[in-house]
């Protein structure tokens, strides 16, 4: 027999496949090459089924398989194997990153949106800050409800829609002072 020939290939297994894989291997290949059973020539079948128990004999023991790994470098391109999956992963790792970053991107629109939203909440979060009663509370006595001092209700903060919605009641109520005025002014003067 020359031992050159690739046991792992004789089987019909990976150089990764773990000792269950390879008896399996074996009894499927024995069933398959023995001399009872096979079709073709019955001295191909022996000579096929003594390198299969070779194989196996070598496979199946750790220290015959380490040093028919290391003699014919199946160590060595499982090795590198390894390497070249642990590179594919990284890279796919990588791309994935990159995949992930382009998706970041926001849309200006959606960006403009967004910043708008986030001014808003500060905005709301500013005015709560100061609209917080800054005075000391006192419940009722009988309905035991809250009672706000007269200090801390004079100090409210006013949104900017509640100012011009003031702004604008002042000034109505300005001009219907002013024609009460003229029109009191006229029926004291006619």
């Amino acid at each position: 027999m020359a031992k050159s020939v690739d046991y792992y290939k004789l089987l019909g297994v990976s150089i990764f496949a773990n000792q269950t894989e390879i008896r399996n291997a074996y009894l499927s290949k024995i069933k398959q090459y023995h001399p009872d059973t096979y079709k073709g020539n019955k001295r191909e079948a022996e000579n096929i089924t003594a390198e299969i128990n070779l194989a196996y004999e070598t496979l199946k023991d750790k220290n015959k398989k380490y040093v028919y790994d290391v003699k014919f470098s199946f160590d060595k391109q499982r090795e590198y194997i390894l390497k070249q999956q642990e590179k594919e992963k990284r890279k796919a790792e990588k791309n994935t990153k990159k995949q992930e970053r382009k998706k970041q991107k926001v849309n200006t629109a959606n960006y403009a949106t967004e910043k708008q939203k986030q001014q808003q909440t500060k905005q709301e979060a500013e005015f709560n800050k100061k609209t917080e009663q800054k005075g000391k509370f006192k419940t009722n006595f009988f309905t035991k409800e809250v009672k706000k001092d007269a200090k801390s209700v004079h100090h409210k903060v006013l949104s900017p829609e509640e100012k011009s919605n003031r702004r604008e009641r002042l000034i109505l109520d300005g001009i219907i002072i002013f024609l009460l005025i003229v029109v009191i002014l006229l029926i004291i003067f006619h």
